[in-house]
């Protein structure tokens, strides 16, 4: 039996999110990103890109369980676009969870994307997977 498995973070929405990441992934033919109204370009993620991606444990009452790094990088994945990261099939055994903290983005005052509206969790348990 595989110890991990393979999911799948996609932004739906029509701004771009930002979430935690264990390396820095630059789009190094600057052609991923995302284009605000005013035609500023943010380079980001591009689609389908694999990702070490930084996720919380919960166990089945919804308490943290503590697991990995104290640091990082933060990635931004543009809309429409989704990203593809492994995790270990025991995070999600036992009614565990694992959980991602993202942020939409926006151009602010100073143009340049910043946090807009409060941080959000996306979930993901084992009834998540295909059988």
């Amino acid at each position: 039996m595989a110890t991990g498995v393979w999911l799948r973070f996609r932004n739906d929405s029509h701004l771009p999110v930002t979430f935690s990441t264990d390396s820095i992934y630059l789009d190094r033919v600057g052609k991923c990103g995302y284009k605000t109204s005013g035609g500023k370009f943010f380079e980001g993620l591009c689609d389908g890109t694999e990702v070490s991606i930084r996720y919380g444990i919960q166990d089945a009452d919804g308490k943290s369980i503590p697991w990995g790094f104290d640091f990082g990088a933060i990635s931004m994945l543009p809309p429409g676009a989704s990203v593809v990261f492994s995790v270990m099939r025991d995070h999600l055994e036992d009614g565990r969870s694992i959980r991602i903290l993202y942020s939409y983005q926006n151009e602010g005052k100073i143009k340049r994307l910043e946090d807009y509206g409060s941080d959000r969790w996306v979930y993901f348990k084992s009834s998540d997977l295909p059988r």
